[in-house]
């Protein structure tokens, strides 16, 4: 289901960085699509944490903010966890009838990753992110666009459809004047640094504790965690 691991973080970097260096015009807008049926459901809790994986899709959003390309995610199925922050990076989302939209990481004992507590309380406000992120609510498409979480809503299947239309749209306009509308856009990109210092503060601190462990064990195991508090 498209779930990430450290390997697929890193090539996702090198292929948004290499994209935004094309200065060929062959590529003008940048769309993000998941194969199989699901956008991504976040980095894989199979694997072992590793040092720095946060750091790769924290690269990614730097590339997609700072970037000289425009950007779109073409969602269909789930977007659960990281794959999340990767999509609210993006400058416009669609996604089809049938998706699932979901941050669930107070369920392992985590803190949203990848500048998402700024960038979902940016699209729906606070009232509506901070719910969304305490509960790990799962939200469904048509919540999801009276919220403005995303752009436009597709039939099963048609997203990626829909993404290039869009795409098509951006790509008619003049590439420098849409980069410097970015670029204006990104002013503000100190303060998203200082969040990703404390995410990465947040995300150790809580990886060590027992709740995280019983967390991700509750999750493979397929049972309701117990959480101690430690």
């Amino acid at each position: 289901m498209n779930a990430l691991d450290p390997y697929a973080a890193a090539a996702l970097r090198l292929a948004l960085k290499d994209a935004m260096a094309d200065t060929s015009l062959r590529v003008q807008v940048l769309v993000l699509h998941g194969a199989g049926g699901h956008f991504c459901t976040g980095f894989d809790l199979k694997h072992k944490r590793v040092a720095g994986e946060e750091g790769a899709l924290q690269d990614c959003f730097r590339i997609l903010q700072d970037g000289p390309l425009p950007s779109i995610a073409a969602i269909e199925g789930n977007a659960f966890g990281a794959g999340v922050s990767l999509a609210l990076a993006c400058d416009q989302m669609v996604a089809s009838r049938q998706t699932k939209i979901c941050a669930p990481f107070t369920d392992i004992g985590l803190v949203p990753d990848v500048g998402m507590a700024i960038t979902m309380e940016r699209r729906v406000g606070p009232g509506n992110a901070r719910r969304w992120m305490y509960e790990g609510s799962v939200v469904l498409a048509d919540e999801a666009l009276a919220t403005g979480l995303i752009d436009a809503c597709a039939e099963q299947g048609q997203a990626l459809e829909v993404a290039l239309g869009q795409a098509g749209r951006w790509a008619q306009r003049v590439p420098l004047a849409i980069a410097a509308v970015r670029r204006l856009s990104s002013l503000p990109q100190a303060l998203m640094e200082q969040v990703f210092a404390e995410e990465h503060r947040l995300q150790a601190e809580l990886a060590a504790t027992e709740d995280f462990a019983e967390g991700v064990n509750a999750f493979r195991d397929r049972r309701k965690p117990v959480f101690q508090r430690r």
